[in-house]
C-alpha cells in the first residue's frame, strides 16, 4: 500500500512539473509576441512621427527616447529593437546624441548575445541574436555611430563571433575571460593602428 502511494506521490509530481514547464513555455511565447507587437507598433508610428517632430520640435524627440531606451534594454524586445527602432531613431537624433543616449544598451546587446545572461537561454532567441550580426545593421552602426565609435565599441565582439569564442556550450567564466582578453587585445591593435596612422600623417 505505501508503495503504491509513493508511485502515485511521483507520478503526481511528474505531471505538476510537465504542466508547469508547458505553462513556462507558454508564457515566454505570450511575451515573445507581446514584445514583438510593441517593437513593430513603435516602428510603424515613429515612421510618421519622427519627420513631423523633427521639423516642428526637435526637443520633443526626448519625449519617446526613454521608451526607446526601455525597450532596448528589455529583454523580451531589445534585439527586435535594435533591428527596428535604432536607425530611425539615430537618423534623426544625430552621432553625437545616439552615441550618448543609445550606444550602451547596443553594446550591452553584444557583450549577452550567445549567452544566458540575459536569462532568455532559448534557440529562438539565440536566433534574434544572429540579427546583431547582419551586414545591414553593422553598415546601420557605422554610419550612425560613425567608424572611431564603432571601431572602439564593437570589434572585440565580431571578432569573438567570427572566432567562435560565443560557445552556449561554455561557462560563464569562461565567457567572461575571453570576452575581457579580446576587448584587451582589440584595444591595443586599435591603439597600434592609430600611433602608425599619426605618426604617417
Amino acid at each position: 500500500m505505501t508503495r503504491e502511494l509513493s508511485l502515485a506521490c511521483f507520478v503526481s509530481e511528474n505531471e505538476i512539473a510537465c504542466v508547469k514547464s508547458e505553462a513556462d513555455n507558454m508564457k515566454y511565447l505570450f511575451l515573445a509576441k507581446i514584445g514583438e507587437c510593441k517593437v513593430k507598433t513603435t516602428a510603424r508610428e515613429l515612421s510618421t512621427l519622427l519627420p513631423h517632430m523633427l521639423a516642428t520640435s526637435p526637443e520633443s524627440l526626448d519625449l519617446i527616447l526613454p521608451y526607446v531606451q526601455e525597450l532596448l534594454e528589455d529583454p523580451s524586445t531589445s534585439v527586435l529593437a535594435a533591428w527596428h527602432l535604432f536607425d530611425p531613431m539615430a537618423k534623426v537624433l544625430g552621432p553625437q546624441k545616439t552615441s550618448k543616449t543609445l550606444l550602451e544598451p547596443i553594446v550591452k546587446l553584444y557583450d549577452y548575445a550567445a549567452s544566458n545572461d540575459n536569462g532568455l537561454a532559448s534557440s529562438e532567441t539565440g536566433n534574434k541574436h544572429v540579427k546583431l550580426y547582419h551586414r545591414s545593421f553593422l553598415l546601420q552602426l557605422i554610419i550612425r555611430l560613425g567608424l572611431r565609435v564603432f571601431l572602439d565599441n564593437f570589434v572585440a565582439a565580431l571578432v569573438e563571433a567570427v572566432g567562435g569564442y560565443r560557445d552556449l556550450t561554455q561557462s560563464e567564466y569562461s565567457q567572461h575571460h575571453h570576452r575581457s582578453e579580446f576587448r584587451n587585445k582589440s584595444s591595443h591593435l586599435k591603439y597600434v593602428s592609430y600611433t602608425e596612422h599619426a605618426v604617417a600623417l
